[in-house]
């Protein structure tokens, strides 16, 4: 049981829930250990087992960061259950992933019984890059063993590890074997014969940090050639290398995280190319690991030999071409080598692998195993989206006839983005500010793999120029037959840096990465704090600059920098007339806010009446026929968007009707909540 207290006030829930394991880890982290906490889930859940997953926070996190999407995707399917402080529960085993869980004893640990913890250390507990140690091994130790009353077993996740563990502290009881990482395989396979190009493709997906990639000019591009003979894609961020080397090379492709699934990503290259940082101590790798489930070749540092075997092949940066060369040259050697990489997925980092090693701990599953698929049936039924941008004013009915063609002669459905708020046609519309910026907020909410802009000449560059790579841009008009037809759009990638301040910041940001990179590990943690400072005061400067924003208060005598309440209109049926004016009843008594609108498009028209401020969505009963995404996603995506456009201080869900002059709980927390700013 815990020895853990609780909160001060709060009471344990008496009844007891019961899993098969549980899971605890900080479900914000964005990478590798998330992956890792969700794979292992979907293991279990196909197996039978039934999961509870425990959210500690880690000192390492941000604390205002949300849970990952990965993570809150398993809860939403019910592959595992939220466990919340309050709770008690019971399980044979606990894993806990991440040792700086425990670097304290942790105030939202829930009332748990289980007979073993296996603490799972996929980072080593310091390494040069660490302005301070990232845990103590003895004291992780001893906090666990306080709040579980039980001492946990170990289980690095390599074999680097493992030796930092017991350099650490040499009296560490750990496992016999490594807690490698684990994958699906068949959803990140795909068909493979030579090349996928005319020229090899050298890739990589990692986040952009300067820990993650080499340090000197000589070895990046060694790495990650400027060369015509070869193409480099990215995937995740290239702020080190363009730091380095003044802007990416013409040969490189870069796309932003989450722009592309990364399986459709990694079937795109030919060599996994991993080279980091000196200082980083890589624990595992599972980047590496995704790039030999989708048959890639892969090409790391040597002390990853230890990890993978002969799955990889090992040298130095200067290595590279030479290697790339000789398997291009030779597709029996290619295909060979990949399948030993494909071999060592299937028999070392699997599913069942998974299995072996919690049986030993759990013992049988007590639910019942879910269907194993290979991933296409959720493929086929997540169509990405099209989304129309129609700017101007054209006329409804030539809209319309858009729409149509569109559907017969692409078999596209597009989701139409107008500044219009009467347009109404065969298709779900958008109506609001047409700019680049709404146009890249509506593809994302929209997951949208193509955009089609209507012709308007050079603005059509302008409105897409911020959108991801991955994104397929045309130009939809007519040609002198008055026939509709579709043509690729060049795209402008100026729009999302221009000017003097965009300038100032690159540089600066380029100044303090590399005065980290080579800052003495003495002078670090001063300079941690000075940043951290700096940072406050950036965000003090940007609130004071951004002024009162887009919604005006309506009456004059409410401050233009009064808090702005942003009411959220879900449900369907209200009176849209009633409802606005109990809003600017409530607004202009009290005088402490100003109203803004998130609703239905049919709302626009007595909105506009009253000089409100209204961002339009469609609603969930307009969502049948339009599968791309979830509508509560949409929602969630449309909300944020809105929020931040906004400054918005409070948000309220508006549920049913509200009359002028009567009082409703609703507008008494609307103004007691905006008030406090």
């Amino acid at each position: 049981m815990t020895g853990a207290p609780t909160r001060a006030g709060s009471q344990r829930d008496d009844r007891v829930r019961e899993f098969d394991v549980i899971m605890a880890t900080d479900c914000r982290f964005p990478g590798g250990s998330t992956a890792s906490v969700v794979e292992e889930i979907e293991a279990q859940h196909r197996a039978g087992f039934r999961t509870g997953l425990i959210h500690l926070p880690s000192p390492v996190q941000r604390s205002r960061r949300p849970f990952a999407q990965r993570i809150v995707d398993v809860l939403r399917e019910g592959k595992a259950q939220l466990v919340l402080p309050h709770q008690r529960v019971r399980a044979t085993t606990l894993l806990v992933r991440h040792p700086t869980l425990f670097t304290t004893v942790p105030a939202d640990l829930p009332d748990i019984d289980v007979d073993a913890t296996v603490m799972i250390a996929n980072q080593v507990p310091v390494d040069d890059r660490a302005t301070e140690p990232y845990y103590d091994v003895e004291t992780v130790h001893r906090n666990t063993e306080r709040a579980l009353g039980h001492a946990p077993v170990w289980a690095p996740i390599g074999p680097l590890v493992r030796t930092a563990l017991t350099a650490s502290w040499h009296r560490v009881p750990m496992v016999d074997a490594d807690w490698v990482n684990i994958i699906d395989a068949p959803v990140w396979s795909t068909s493979r014969e030579g090349l996928v190009g005319d020229v090899p493709v050298i890739g990589r997906h990692s986040r952009g940090h300067w820990s993650k990639w080499p340090d000197t000019r000589d070895d990046l591009l060694a790495a990650y050639p400027d060369d015509s003979r070869y193409r480099v894609r990215v995937l995740g961020g290239t702020e080190a290398p363009e730091e380095i080397l003044g802007g990416l090379p013409d040969t490189w492709t870069s796309l932003p995280f989450g722009s592309v699934p990364v399986p459709q990503f990694l079937a795109g290259i030919d060599f996994l190319v991993y080279f980091h940082h000196p200082g980083l101590v890589e624990a595992f790798g599972r980047v590496v690991l995704e790039g030999l489930a989708a048959g890639a070749v892969c090409i790391v540092p040597e002390q990853m030999e230890k990890v993978f075997g002969d799955a990889c092949l090992y040298g130095t940066p200067q290595d590279v071409t030479r290697i790339v060369d000789r398997l291009a040259a030779d597709p029996e050697a290619l295909a060979a080598q990949r399948e030993r990489g494909l071999a060592a997925v299937r028999e070392r980092f699997s599913y069942e692998a998974h299995l072996d090693r919690l049986a030993a701990f759990a013992g049988a599953p007590t639910g019942e195993p879910a269907p194993v698929t290979d991933g296409t049936e959720v493929r086929a039924s997540v169509q990405a989206a099209a989304l129309l941008v129609v700017p101007g004013d054209p006329a409804q009915a030539q809209i319309a006839e858009a729409v149509a063609w569109l559907r017969s002669a692409h078999a596209v459905a597009p989701v139409v983005c107008t500044q219009r708020h009467d347009v109404s046609v065969d298709a779900p519309v958008e109506s609001g500010t047409v700019d680049a910026q709404r146009v890249a907020h509506l593809a994302r909410a929209h997951r949208a793999a193509h955009v089609i802009v209507w012709e308007c000449g050079a603005a059509s560059a302008v409105l897409t120029s911020r959108l991801g790579d991955d994104v397929e841009v045309a130009v939809l008009g007519r040609d002198s037959g008055a026939q509709w037809r579709l043509s690729p759009l060049a795209r402008d990638r100026s729009g999302a840096q221009r000017g003097a301040t965009a300038m100032v910041r690159r540089t600066a940001g380029r100044m303090v990465g590399g005065a980290r990179r080579h800052a003495p590990q003495w002078a670090r943690p001063a300079a941690k704090r000075a940043v951290t400072a700096v940072g406050e005061v950036r965000a003090w400067g940007a609130r004071r600059a951004a002024g009162p924003g887009p919604v005006p208060p309506v009456f004059s005598h409410v401050a233009p920098d009064a808090p702005v309440s942003l009411l959220v209109v879900t449900a369907d049926g209200l009176d849209a007339e009633s409802t606005l004016d109990a809003v600017l009843v409530q607004a202009q008594i009290t005088s402490r806010f100003r109203p803004a609108l998130l609703a239905p498009r049919s709302w626009a028209e007595a909105a506009s009446r009253r000089s409100m401020f209204i961002d339009t969505m469609i609603p969930v009963h307009q969502w049948d026929d339009h599968a791309a995404v979830r509508w509560t996603d949409y929602l969630d995506e449309r909300l944020q968007e809105t929020a931040r456009r906004t400054g918005a201080a409070v948000v309220t869900a508006l549920e049913r009707t509200l009359a002028p002059g009567e009082p409703d709980p609703v507008l008494t927390i609307l103004t007691a909540t905006a008030g406090r700013r």
